[in-house]
């Protein structure tokens, strides 16, 4: 499956579902490299845990009120995320590792007050 185009490196949780050796081999008999020892339960430091928590904040801001409204301001807010934002989602990923540690393992939502949460 390795593309001489692109490096693909998928980001497991220390989940057991997610670290089952038999859906890690398999992934990695397809060619995927695997980053293992990551936290489980850990959405301050994914970045796309971060995207959705943006696109969440957006969509509660037009206030759905059935479930297929939900779904289309999802989609739309989903296609409103621009490059610069994902990019700086990835680029904060220190800064929000630095906080976690200086939280000493507390997430950064109960430690920090929120203007600096959100300066990351």
């Amino acid at each position: 499956m390795s593309h001489p185009l692109y490096h693909v490196l998928l980001q497991m949780d220390g989940e057991t579902a997610m670290n089952a050796g038999s859906a890690c081999k398999y992934l990695e008999s397809k060619g995927f490299q695997l980053l293992r020892d990551w936290p489980a339960r850990s959405p301050e430091l994914s970045p796309i845990e971060n995207l959705w928590a943006i696109i969440q904040r957006r969509v509660d801001l037009r206030g759905p009120s059935e479930a297929e409204e939900l779904w289309r301001f999802v989609k739309q807010e989903w296609d409103a995320v621009s490059d610069e934002e994902a990019r700086a989602l990835v680029d904060s990923f220190a800064a929000r590792l630095r906080r976690c540690v200086d939280a000493r393992g507390e997430t950064i939502a109960t430690k920090f007050k929120k203007s600096e949460r959100t300066a990351l």
